[in-house]
């Protein structure tokens, strides 16, 4: 039985809110570990323990705070402190650094071009961490999704154009529905901005058959300017595509 393109939208964002409720839990238990830990501390002292075993707790107090801030190792690739400062000034801070932490095999940690970071792109850690595990949730291919955000924006995550903005240059006014289907207020919140590209793009692809350089010239010029002056037309891609995919070879290349 074929599925509709709505219901299939309604399945990957039940599994996006699945994910995101199972992070959260895990984040639930860290900080319960912490409390437990504390008032055990206190119970030991009060009691009168003794000093090796004021130490013990102690240093288990110390490792369950500790355990809030594993994510990746950008050069091991397994569980260590995420150590990029821009992970926790404002607005990146907004997401746990322990967001999808366990869900991130496979992602190497990518370092935008210097000419982006001259001109004030940023896109940190905690940031690149969330783009993935939804890229994994949603199928895409999270190089592509990258080298969308590189042409859009720049890396700019408050970046402006008419009436679009963010990362992924979206213009609410034509994804109200979405955005309230995805609980996303405000679209110049970087996470709810890349949230709201990523879905629309997935949308995209599935609609187009999996076919990414369909995919991206509606992201560029809409689904009817797409139809009316590529599609109609034999043309399945555009300049903006092109330049997309060349840009998301580059960075999957770094990996090889």
């Amino acid at each position: 039985m074929r599925v509709t393109e709505e219901e299939a939208r309604k399945r990957r964002r039940r599994k996006i809110m699945r994910a995101i409720w199972k992070r959260y839990q895990y984040t639930l238990m860290l900080a319960i570990a912490v409390i437990a830990a504390v008032v055990i501390a206190a119970i030991v002292i009060l009691a009168g323990g003794t000093g090796k075993e004021a130490e013990k707790v102690q240093e288990n107090t110390t490792a369950a705070a500790e355990a809030k801030d594993i994510a990746i190792d950008p050069e091991e690739g397994g569980d260590a402190a995420m150590m990029d400062p821009d992970n926790f000034i404002e607005p990146f801070n907004r997401m746990s650094c322990d967001w999808g932490a366990g869900d991130t095999d496979g992602l190497t940690l990518y370092q935008i071009p210097e000419e982006y970071k001259r001109t004030g792109g940023k896109f940190p850690q905690v940031v690149q961490v969330y783009t993935y595990c939804l890229c994994r949730e949603y199928e895409i291919d999270y190089n592509v999704i990258l080298a969308m955000i590189e042409v859009e924006s720049g890396y700019k995550w408050s970046a402006e154009s008419g009436s679009a903005y963010g990362y992924m240059q979206i213009v609410p006014e034509y994804h109200t529905e979405r955005m309230e289907l995805l609980h996303v207020a405000d679209i110049t919140d970087p996470y709810g901005n890349i949230r709201v590209g990523i879905d629309y793009f997935a949308e995209l692809v599935w609609k187009y058959e999996w076919s990414y350089t369909k995919a991206l010239t509606a992201y560029k010029n809409g689904e009817y300017g797409a139809e009316t002056e590529y599609f109609s037309k034999g043309e399945d891609t555009c300049e903006y595509a092109e330049r997309v995919m060349e840009i998301a070879d580059r960075i999957r290349d770094r990996e090889a």
